[in-house]
């Protein structure tokens, strides 16, 4: 008996079903150019000049030029060099940005910081694969090379620019994060036995046919079929995946807007599997400018997966701050009022488990 009740007991437990998840790393590109005139006048003052702020990966941020070197550099190097920094005016602690800095002559030229030699116009957005990722402790910190130009080079170019040169700034703002690989499950295309019940049920011919009809009209005439409330972008994106299953490139490049509008459409005709598509894409676009939008669809149109991962994203430290800054989060509370409890439940929440 006792052998038999170790035999019982021993038994092999169930299985839990394996879990996974997935790193999401994506970088926001942004140029801004900051032209500097009368440059002979700025030398021998000792003052900092500032670019105007400009947004880029739901940050502000300013190019701050030191024509004199900046004050850190030793005595010897600032004596000879400019100094270039870009300063996070506004933005959560731990942002990333990969950035390269390029001297640009009065007529667009790229010009060599080590010799002065102009070089050709560059098609296209600067390469920073090789480029040090810079991590922002808090706003206002700054990032950048005491050593930007040499100003002996300097001269010659101003000669024959008019005093004046441009400090091209193209940058990356990196953003991460951990996605659950079960969040949305897309369901299998059913597009063929969808074409195959209407060939066989005849549907297919009728709903052609009243599509020739009405652009033909019974007098020869040709008729316009009017879709009101719909972006014509959205329409062309919810034709695109009737006829191939799938989504349009606007949809799979990075810009949020498109599966926006394409999910709205897809809510109002009934295209369930189209609409978890939509949801799965946009839970993986989630940043700091798009938060507020997407969480306000999400609650628009009912999608709870999608609202979920919003208020996790908004529970991450500092987002909430960057996120209440932008116009869409405005728009948010006054329509959704009931949302601002639950986007403090989820931040509280997280802050209890990280301590």
């Amino acid at each position: 008996m006792a052998g038999d009740t170790n035999s019982s007991s021993s038994a092999n437990p169930s299985l839990l079903p394996a879990t996974s998840s997935r790193c999401l790393t994506h970088g926001i590109t942004a140029t801004h150019d900051y032209k500097v005139t009368n440059f002979s006048l700025l030398v021998g003052i000792g003052q900092v000049v500032a670019s105007s702020t400009f947004s880029a990966g739901g940050c502000d941020w300013s190019i701050r030029f030191f024509p004199d070197g900046y004050d850190e550099t030793p005595e010897e190097e600032a004596a000879s060099f400019t100094a270039v920094y870009l300063c996070l005016v506004a933005g959560p602690a731990g942002t990333r940005v990969k950035f390269k800095f390029t001297l640009l002559d009065d007529k667009g030229r790229r010009v060599s910081t080590r010799t002065g030699k102009r070089r050709k116009k560059r098609k296209g957005t600067a390469d920073l694969t090789r480029t040090e990722t810079s991590t922002y402790a808090r706003a206002g910190a700054m990032w950048g090379t005491n050593t930007f130009f040499d100003r002996s080079l300097l001269e010659g170019l101003l000669r024959d620019s008019n005093d004046s040169f441009t400090i091209r700034c193209a940058m990356s703002v990196i953003q991460t994060h951990t996605e659950d690989d079960a969040v949305i499950e897309v369901p299998e295309s059913v597009l063929r036995h969808d074409l195959a019940r209407m060939l066989r049920d005849g549907a297919g011919a009728d709903l052609f046919g009243a599509m020739k009809e009405a652009q033909q009209g019974g007098d020869g005439a040709r008729c316009v079929i009017k879709v009101d409330d719909m972006d014509p972008a959205a329409f062309a994106g919810l034709l695109h995946y009737i006829y191939t299953d799938s989504l349009a490139d606007d949809c799979t490049a990075g810009r949020v807007v498109a599966p926006q509008h394409l999910l709205v459409a897809a809510d109002r005709y009934g295209l369930d599997r189209l609409r978890v598509l939509c949801e799965a894409r946009l839970c993986g676009w989630i940043d700091v400018q798009s938060v507020a939008t997407t969480l306000a669809l999400a609650e628009r149109h009912q999608c709870v997966k999608l609202r979920e991962a919003c208020l996790r994203f908004l529970s991450w430290p500092d987002m909430l701050r960057a996120a209440m800054k932008t116009e869409g989060f405005g728009h948010l509370i006054a329509s959704y009022p009931s949302v601002a409890s639950d986007i403090l439940d989820k931040v509280v929440s997280a802050r209890v488990d990280d301590h």
